[in-house]
């Protein structure tokens, strides 16, 4: 066999230097010496990790350890239940592979037996015709780990009684060092494919993934992250996140990532941010150490930017919906006023007026101007697209203005509106247009569960252990069967005719986005509650 790399000709050489003193000390019969350096043997095998090098290198040595003309070492395939030759020093083999179970003469032996087996004489002993043709002694150990059995390392002479004890013991010994480096070899090759498996999966991901220590450095990135700030992965390694997520030159206490060092706990965040050209959902998971310290975090870097397209898309079209079904009460609102100041106007130029009458009339249109603009304001406020700005609002003051919004509709579908608000409410963050959509939607359906009129009372009131601020609508209309209370908020589940079954979704994402939730609780014939709950 050829010697093709020169890290295995310096291995060899290694080896026939460690072979040679062997010598030296056998001929003096210094057994214990002899094991130490075949142990050395043993040593210098375990710092190759490839299999097919170990195994040469093993043949190798133990020809000339022993003084034989032939060594083989056949390896255990465990999936296909057969004995491969991994290495031999014969010019041409019979043979390269066994069945495990039905391999026969020494190494079949050996395999089966699990024992070193010996046969000075193969004439007076078991043969097989896959082994040395010419073989007088022949000699076969299993190599074995942990009872498992790895395969087995043969050797023949074409000498009767060729290997004496301690080649026996020297064989032996060799035989198990040769097992501890091949199944070490085989770990390696295990972890190794597993390292590139993991790595394959993790720049397969098109999601941004990195891993940021305790000092915000990136020391692992994927390639989708690494082709989203335009850099070679590599070249991530060691910088500080802050700087390329938010060119910053410090961390920024919003951060997710922050968030977890702090909290120990997994944090997400919706951001965005122009420089990469999107909104991306952030979200952090910690990686904790042996004392259940957040040593480094998992940062996971989300492109959401259509999905927030199609969200403001959806919510604009519930809007103009919610809209259309305040029309005619809208129109009324509108008309009512323009009815009074075509009438104050017509009594201004029709007669002469006493400047008493005259001065009432101009305050009468005064007031009916501001009025109209007042509702104008509201109709412009609710219909625009909400920009995904937070801000802290008070709820109260939504509330109110939302119940102004849909007074006339309430006031023609004949229902009494109550109103239970809790004073000194903190204040929510929020997109305040999103949350008063979320609050005309709840009331629209408290109208159409009170056909014939009712009373809808709105509470308000701060939560102390969920530490939120808490909204309740509360109808006493036909209210909802238990059997469709899990299914109002999905999509496109109505019972009403016409409707779009999208206005609770909608309603339900925004409060969800919002870090909050609503909770429904109904009886049939006796109304129905929601209830929203937005963390402070």
């Amino acid at each position: 066999m050829d010697i093709a790399a020169s890290p295995l000709r310096n291995r060899q050489g290694e080896i026939v230097g460690i072979i040679e003193a062997i010598r030296d000390v056998t001929a003096e019969w210094q057994l214990e010496s002899s094991l130490e350096i075949v142990r050395a043997l043993g040593q210098e095998l375990v710092l190759s990790l490839d299999e097919a090098e170990i195994a040469y290198l093993v043949v190798n040595a133990a020809e000339k350890m022993i003084n034989s003309d032939r060594c083989d070492l056949w390896r255990v395939d465990e999936e296909k239940k057969v004995l491969q030759l991994l290495a031999t020093t014969a010019l041409s083999p019979t043979s390269s592979s066994m069945p495990l179970d039905e391999a026969s003469g020494v190494i079949g032996a050996a395999a089966r037996s699990g024992q070193l087996i010996y046969v000075p004489d193969v004439r007076q002993g078991p043969s097989d015709p896959g082994e040395a043709d010419t073989a007088r002694s022949e000699i076969g150990v299993p190599l074995m780990v942990k009872g498992r059995l790895l395969g087995v390392l043969y050797a023949a002479s074409t000498r009767a009684d060729a290997f004496e004890e301690i080649d026996r013991l020297l064989f032996a010994t060799l035989a198990d060092q040769s097992a501890l480096a091949l199944e070490n070899a085989r770990l390696y090759q295990i972890v190794a494919r597993s390292e590139r498996e993991w790595a394959e999966t993790f720049d397969a991901i098109t999601d941004g993934i990195s891993i940021h220590d305790a000092h915000f450095r990136i020391v692992r990135a994927n390639r989708a992250l690494a082709e989203r700030l335009g850099v070679p992965p590599q070249a991530l390694i060691g910088r500080p996140c802050y700087e390329l997520f938010h060119r910053s030159d410090a961390p920024m206490g919003s951060c997710p990532h922050f968030q977890t060092l702090q909290s120990g706990q997994p944090q997400t965040a919706e951001m965005e941010l122009p420089h990469l050209r999107g909104v991306f959902q952030v979200s952090t998971y910690p990686l904790l150490d042996e004392q259940g310290n957040v040593k480094a975090a998992i940062h996971v870097l989300k492109d959401i930017t259509e999905q927030k397209q199609t969200q403001a898309h959806l919510i604009q079209t519930e809007k103009m919906a919610a809209l259309g079904r305040l029309s005619a009460s809208l129109a009324h609102e509108i008309n009512n006023p323009l009815q009074a100041l075509r009438s104050g106007l017509s009594l201004l130029r029709g007669r002469p007026l006493s400047e008493e009458k005259r001065q009432r009339y101009l305050e009468i249109a005064h007031r009916e101007v501001e009025r109209l603009i007042t509702t104008v304001e509201q109709i412009l406020n609710f219909s625009r697209p909400s920009a995904e700005q937070r801000e802290r609002a008070d709820i109260n003051a939504l509330l109110k203005e939302t119940l102004a919004l849909a007074g006339k509709q309430l006031q023609h579908a004949r229902v009494t509106v109550r109103r239970q608000l809790a004073p000194e409410l903190p204040l929510v963050e929020m997109v305040a247009g999103q949350i008063k959509q979320v609050f005309l939607n709840i009331i629209l359906n408290a109208l159409d569960a009170m056909p014939d009129g009712g009373e809808l009372t709105v509470a308000t009131g701060w939560d102390r252990d969920r530490r939120a601020v808490w909204i309740a609508f509360t109808d006493n209309g036909v209210g909802i069967p238990a059997e469709d209370i899990p299914h109002i908020f999905e999509p496109f589940f109505t019972r009403k005719p016409g409707g779009t079954g999208l206005g609770l979704t909608i309603s339900y994402g925004i409060i969800e986005r919002h870090g909050g939730r609503i909770e429904v609780e109904s009886q049939i014939g006796r109304g129905s509650t929601f209830t929203v709950f937005l963390p402070v």
